[in-house]
């Protein structure tokens, strides 16, 4: 068994826009069709961080460093 690890910043990335107009959506449903979407590019892929566009709720809810960019998505990008 092996594992790669990449330096940050040098990891190519891949940006999936997926909406799902459903008022009704909660998160297990919203969960489950992320993982069926990134299964679909790896058979070995693991959610990092999330954001509910409803609520504003994110995971990691902390900030990461002092970027520009969301704390959620900085810290996704450097994992």
């Amino acid at each position: 068994m092996a594992q790669i690890f990449s330096k940050p910043g040098e990891a190519p990335h891949e940006y999936i826009h997926y909406n799902i107009d459903d008022p009704k959506l909660n998160f297990l449903e919203a969960e489950k069709a992320a993982k069926k979407i990134a299964l679909t590019k790896c058979s070995t892929c693991m959610i990092l961080s999330w954001k509910n566009g409803q609520t504003g709720e994110f995971y990691p809810n902390r900030e990461c460093g002092t970027q520009k960019k969301p704390a959620w998505i900085h810290y996704a990008e450097t994992r």
